[in-house]
């Protein structure tokens, strides 16, 4: 799937329709976009066969649980529109409901073997675990960092796994583990298997924790040459919760990171302006950050070239390398796209078949 080319600018503004809802909520009430059903506290509703966000601020005061279920809340608003500016026109109408949602046509990444690059230098794989998937790298590896070409799905994947654990964690109908573990594509089976096996995931419903990094550049670093800790990421992270309204979820979030661990997904190492200036910085906040958090795994993102050309590589982490779409993955992804078209109204039935 392609990394939208706007990902940052869309972020902060769903970021700024929290907010404004925080500002226009009072009480556990919850909004229902466009013409759908309401959800009360804690609630998404869903319409028909399409799931609808419905996010609601906790009220002054509220308990650990509702701060936990709004901040997954938060979470599933942040990662489930797909905006993929430039190919999808519902983006420019600024319609939330008639945008595609990322659960519904996701397709699951593969990936070369990182093995054969740590060795050798070189991107080719080894042919017998060229196509482990995307999910089957971050259930293997603590650590891993996955590249890519602008556009290969580093950005997208990061949410979809982000919404799924978030998803589970509420019990959300249809966005959970199940999906997460969806199978690849049907040529992408593995040899001898005559039914598509699900992806593996051993880890359950980690609680997820997404930080732009290029955010983090802008907004949490110190003046240029001093140096940074894993306090610049914490003091990010906390600003980021007060922005969104969900301030009291940060002692929570950060005392459940230190004890029982989560996901960390560090999106955009490359992503940064002043790069020249501000990459160490923002290694030794990385490394920092991630050493205090043993309990916690990590996923970070970058593209190929910056982080093995421009001195990104970070220690204990694993490489794995996005593989270019197959034809069996275009041809899932293209069903999923105008199903999910034609289920928003955008197109009739046939027309969407057709097409």
């Amino acid at each position: 799937m392609p990394d939208p080319t706007e990902a940052e600018q869309e972020n902060a503004r769903l970021r700024a329709e929290i907010a404004e809802l925080r500002a226009q909520l009072q009480g556990s009430g919850a909004v229902a976009q466009g013409s759908s059903v309401a959800a009360g506290e804690r609630g998404l509703a869903a319409m028909g066969d399409i799931n609808v966000n419905v996010w609601s601020p906790p009220p002054s005061g509220a308990g650990q649980e509702d701060l936990r279920c709004a901040y997954l809340h938060s979470v599933v608003y942040l990662t489930r529109p797909l905006a993929l500016s430039g190919v999808d026109p519902a983006l420019a109408s600024g319609d939330r409901d008639a945008r595609l949602s990322l659960d519904a046509v996701y397709t699951a990444l593969l990936t070369l073997s990182p093995a054969e690059g740590e060795r050798t230098g070189r991107l080719e794989p080894r042919p017998e675990i060229a196509h482990l998937s995307a999910l089957a790298q971050l259930n293997r590896h603590p650590r891993l960092v996955l590249l890519g070409d602008p556009g290969s799905g580093k950005t997208t994947f990061a949410n979809f796994v982000a919404l799924c654990l978030a998803g589970e964690a509420l019990g959300l109908p249809g966005i959970g583990l199940n999906l997460l573990r969806a199978p690849l594509p049907k040529d992408e089976w593995r040899r001898g298997h005559e039914e598509p096996e699900p992806q593996p995931w051993d880890h359950g419903a980690l609680l997820p924790v997404r930080i732009v990094l290029r955010d983090f550049a802008a907004r949490g670093l110190p003046q240029p040459g001093e140096r940074t800790t894993a306090q610049h990421l914490w003091d990010f992270l906390k600003k980021d919760l007060e922005e969104a309204g969900l301030a009291e979820w940060f002692p929570f979030l950060k005392k459940n990171l230190l004890s029982k661990g989560g996901l960390l997904l560090l999106d955009g190492l490359d992503e940064v302006p002043e790069a020249e200036t501000r990459r160490e910085q923002i290694r030794q906040a990385v490394e920092s950050f991630v050493q205090s958090l043993g309990k916690c795994r990590v996923l970070l993102t970058s593209r190929t070239y910056a982080y093995r050309n421009q001195d990104w590589r970070l220690p204990d982490f694993t490489e794995a390398v996005l593989a270019p779409f197959s034809d069996g993955q275009i041809r899932l992804f293209v069903d999923r796209w105008y199903a999910q078209v034609a289920a928003l109204g955008r197109l009739k039935p046939e027309d969407a078949t057709g097409r």
